[in-house]
């Protein structure tokens, strides 16, 4: 049976309101082998037959998206390439250096999950809330996690999502949400991207 948590949004709009939303909870990862072991019982597909299927089936699909076509897969999804800078090339602006095909990669694989197997994992589900430890409220408002987020940044010169997080008792989720809107507005500068994403006095 699966479980679930409700998780706090931090009050952006500063009306005075916490919206809650529920997560799964991840019992645990499982691997290839094991569903390649289900599926051989259930059918007459050796685990070695499943494993080599899927390892040819996710080589056509990096193919066929490397050249540039979506790729929808029946009952599982919709394949398609997101493009990125290589490390150290920094992004055009307007009236600067134009970036040309030697500066950009193939940076990730977007998926998007076909609605028969949306429907299907629905009909599977079968929830319960989790007996989690006890959630911790976040502090104060947003103006009062602001002054603790600078006043550790006046004494110590980078701060990332997960301090950020444990001084206010946001959720990882909603620490990095807050900081990114104190930094739209100015409140806060950053450093960095993607994982090494820091936040600094502005």
């Amino acid at each position: 049976m699966a479980k679930y948590i409700m998780t706090q949004l931090p009050d952006l709009n500063g009306a005075g309101k916490h919206i809650t939303y529920p997560k799964m909870q991840i019992a645990e990862r499982i691997g290839l082998q094991e569903l390649a072991h289900k599926i051989s019982m259930a059918s007459s597909f050796t685990e070695g037959d499943v494993v080599g299927l899927v390892a040819l089936l996710c080589d056509e699909i990096a193919s066929k998206v490397a050249e540039g076509y979506s790729v929808k897969v029946d009952g599982l999804g919709t394949f398609t390439a997101k493009l990125a800078l290589r490390k150290g090339i920094d992004r055009e602006e307007e009236g600067g250096t134009k970036r040309n095909a030697t500066s950009i990669e193939l940076g990730g694989i977007n998926f998007r999950a076909d609605k028969v197997l949306v429907r299907t994992a629905n009909a599977h589900c079968n929830l319960t809330r989790a007996q989690s430890p006890k959630r911790q409220t976040p502090i104060g408002d947003e103006q009062e996690r602001l002054g603790r987020a600078l006043a550790y940044l006046h004494k110590y010169p980078t701060m990332n999502i997960r301090t950020y997080a444990s001084i206010t008792g946001l959720e990882r989720t909603a620490a990095g949400r807050e900081l990114r809107a104190f930094k739209q507005k100015g409140l806060v500068g950053s450093i960095g991207r993607g994982t090494h994403l820091l936040y600094t006095l502005p």
